[in-house]
């Protein structure tokens, strides 16, 4: 995280009363890697007036700022866009919630949850010179997400003049969950035809069309699923992974192996027989979202790891904020111990959750 240096803090005289200023001016700049900078007791649009005072003044590429729950999530991001036109332009907003589905439920994320997790982390890869300000909540820097090394991986943007053969493409895809169809309607399908390429990217409210000469993309549209006719162009078009998890034939035979280890009892072995053979049918199991974790060789990633040493953390209400994660914690532990009296396969909260002392 960023050191801030007095001399960069004129902006907040220019906004606030001399002795306010000369407070907010201390707090930053004793704030660093060590401490997150809390800014309770703030109401209506303050925090985002703040938020984005305070990151213009900081002169940090990234500014993540904590709230309590989901909920508090919109509201903040509307505002902060606007405050940020104004105290820190050029400055984007992406936004970072938790899925709000217990992964002890055999139910997938909600499709807007994953499609903002994963548009938040290509920004943060992106690395652009301009500020980015996250806002995410208490309990989603308590998951587990892609390292920034394998996201990198998967992350790739596409661009007018770029040699990629549509074959290498089609793999990727392939390799990162989308689906190949006749035709692409719905978000995670992709389509070859000739020399057009169609695909619907996770981050994306259109499909795309990339047309090609040869294995050049010549030229990038964006099009209407329904009449299928492009409606305008595009430079460049990024393209992450279609789920927060992937399994490739791999990954599935090493996942069984330690599945088959881990939970020995018959019936154990019966339910992890249906599951393996849906893995390797469709390489998607709605309880993966807990039972990936087995495949963790180490504490995990979460958000923090994306951002960089370069940024400045803000909590917005810490109180409340403490109280989120503790009550997380404790819903959770009652979800694993609900699981296992049901006779569920499931791995204990630690191993499936970032360690709440280390965020």
């Amino acid at each position: 995280m960023t050191v801030l240096d007095p001399s960069q803090l004129d902006p907040l005289e220019r906004y606030l009363p001399p002795k306010l200023a000369a407070r907010l001016r201390q707090r930053l700049a004793g704030s660093g890697a060590a401490e997150p900078l809390t800014l309770p007791g703030l109401y209506g649009s303050s925090p985002a007036f703040f938020s984005a005072l305070l990151g213009g003044a900081s002169g940090a590429r990234t500014v993540l700022l904590v709230v309590p729950d989901n909920q508090a999530i919109p509201g903040l991001e509307r505002d902060l866009t606007f405050y940020s036109k104004w105290l820190d332009p050029g400055a984007s907003v992406q936004t970072f919630p938790m899925p709000e589905v217990s992964p002890y439920h055999a139910i997938p994320p909600h499709f807007d949850v994953v499609r903002d997790r994963l548009t938040t982390l290509a920004a943060l890869a992106e690395g652009s010179e301009e500020r980015t300000y996250v806002v995410a909540s208490a309990g989603a820097l308590l998951h587990r997400t892609y390292s920034p090394r394998a996201f990198g991986e998967h992350y790739h943007r596409i661009s007018e003049g770029e040699e990629l053969p549509p074959a290498e493409l089609a793999a990727r895809l392939d390799s990162m969950g989308y689906r190949r169809v006749d035709i692409v309607v719905s978000v995670g399908d992709f389509a070859v035809r000739g020399n057009v390429f169609d695909f619907f990217p996770v981050t994306s409210e259109q499909p795309v069309r990339l047309i090609y000469y040869d294995d050049m993309v010549e030229a990038i549209r964006f099009f209407e699923p329904e009449s299928q006719r492009s409606v305008g162009n595009t430079p460049s078009v990024g393209v992450v992974p279609a789920r927060e998890y992937l399994l490739d034939a791999d990954g599935i035979r090493v996942w069984a192996l330690r599945a088959r280890r881990r939970w020995t009892g018959k019936e154990a072995q019966r339910d992890l027989d249906e599951k393996i053979e849906t893995l390797e049918e469709s390489g998607i199991l709605p309880e993966m979202e807990g039972l990936r974790h087995l495949l963790d060789d180490g504490p995990g990633w979460s958000l923090l790891d994306h951002l960089g040493d370069d940024s400045l953390t803000l909590l917005l209400e810490p109180e409340l904020v403490d109280m989120a994660v503790v009550g997380f914690g404790k819903r959770m532990a009652a979800d694993y111990s609900i699981a296992l009296q049901e006779g569920s396969l499931a791995l204990p909260p630690d191993e499936i959750f970032i360690d709440s002392q280390k965020t």
